[in-house]
């Protein structure tokens, strides 16, 4: 994990994730895809957008498995 490898603690490195996650993959993130991703895509990746907008810090320690 990039943050305990960058000397933070598990609960600073899950708050990272947090607030990365949905600055990237979340509505309004930075990600862009290309335009035949998002005419294929489109659907899922706004669901996967929407999953990352709705993401808590219990869900995050769980998929990490903590």
């Amino acid at each position: 994990m990039y943050g305990k490898e960058n000397g933070m603690t598990d609960e600073q490195a899950y708050k990272n994730i947090l607030e990365h996650l949905p600055e990237k993959y979340g509505i309004g993130g930075y990600v862009r895809y290309p335009k035949h991703y998002t005419d294929y895509y489109g659907t899922a990746i706004k669901g996967v957008r929407d999953s990352v907008d709705k993401l808590t810090l219990d869900t995050v320690k769980k998929v990490l498995g903590k």
